[in-house]
């Protein structure tokens, strides 16, 4: 997905998916009538899954469904990936999805790659049992821990992962230097350097890790002094150095945008 709100210091580009996943999502599209989502959140103790809101369509059992009827199933340490979920929606309405929100695991981003791909893994067996057609992991610091591992397991099954959109923002740079926000988690991985090795060679690429930005964004007051002064903290800096292009390396930090486009 890709956030064009103009503000914070110009273009403000988020996170994307490869064309190639977006592409086989499409395939993997159903063509009948829309088929109602499911939205679940795991309690504290990761021990169990509670249902928020389901509703299912009419003769719609878990198992023995046809590929068209099968969900989509997409996961985030909170309710950061509901940014991703709206995409998909907006882009395949007639697909059923399912949502895991891991709140009792907030933040992924400060939690150690091996936490992380555990978790990944009792997401990914959920979404199993429950017949999904194809997997999203709509959060960066999980893609960048768990995404390889969980190819290998289900090497016939759809996953999709998220990255920082550094491609497309070092081609809408025009100072020829670009910020980034995100997890420390994201910032300290292999995944990332390597995208930073591939297309921003010839731009400059300033990091800022944000701790305590995610935590603020679930607590769902997005227009709170506290979110304001700790978004004016992490991308002052930025603006100083000459960064004109943001990327959003958080699915949490598109819902923040308008309030640091301020």
């Amino acid at each position: 997905m890709t956030c064009s709100e103009a503000g914070v210091v110009g273009p403000l580009v988020g996170l994307v998916g490869s064309l190639q996943a977006l592409e086989a999502l499409k395939l993997l599209a159903g063509f009948g009538e829309p088929l109602v989502g499911r939205l679940l959140l795991i309690d504290a103790l990761g021990s169990r899954f509670r249902e928020l809101r389901v509703k299912r369509d009419p003769g719609c059992g878990v198992c023995g469904r046809s590929m068209r009827e099968a969900p989509i199933g997409v996961f985030d340490s909170g309710v950061g990936g509901l940014s991703v979920l709206a995409e998909i929606q907006r882009l395949l309405p007639n697909e059923s999805l399912l949502y895991v929100a891991d709140c009792g695991n907030i933040p992924y981003g400060e939690k150690t790659p091996e936490f992380i791909r555990q978790r990944c893994s009792v997401m990914a067996e959920f979404f199993q049992q429950q017949g999904a057609k194809a997997l999203v992991l709509a959060c960066n610091t999980a893609t960048v821990a768990g995404v390889a591992d969980l190819r290998g397991d289900y090497p016939e099954w759809p996953i999709v992962g998220m990255e920082p959109a550094v491609k497309p923002a070092a081609a809408a740079t025009r100072s020829g230097v670009v910020g980034v926000l995100a997890t420390t988690g994201t910032l300290q991985s292999a995944k990332f350097a390597a995208l930073l090795d591939r297309f921003a060679t010839d731009v400059r690429v300033i990091t800022q890790p944000c701790p305590g930005l995610v935590e603020l964004i679930e607590s769902g007051d997005l227009h709170s002094p506290a979110l304001r002064q700790l978004l004016e903290v992490y991308v002052r800096p930025l603006l100083g150095e000459g960064v004109d292009t943001i990327i959003l390396g958080c699915t949490h930090y598109p819902s923040s945008s308008r309030c640091s486009s301020r």
